[in-house]
């Protein structure tokens, strides 16, 4: 299993956004966009394309 920290900073560079970001969204103090909501249930439901 991978750490939390590796996956935010994964999280970070897919969805293109700072890893603090991230950080704030799971701590809960940062509220989301509708569509970065549904850009990260997309990406849970279906991975990602491989590179």
């Amino acid at each position: 299993m991978r750490s939390k920290t590796s996956a935010v900073k994964k999280a970070a560079q897919v969805l293109r956004v700072t890893e603090m970001a991230v950080w704030q969204w799971l701590g809960g103090s940062r509220k989301t966009s509708p569509s970065m909501e549904l850009l990260m249930e997309l990406i849970t439901r279906h991975g990602l394309p491989e590179e």
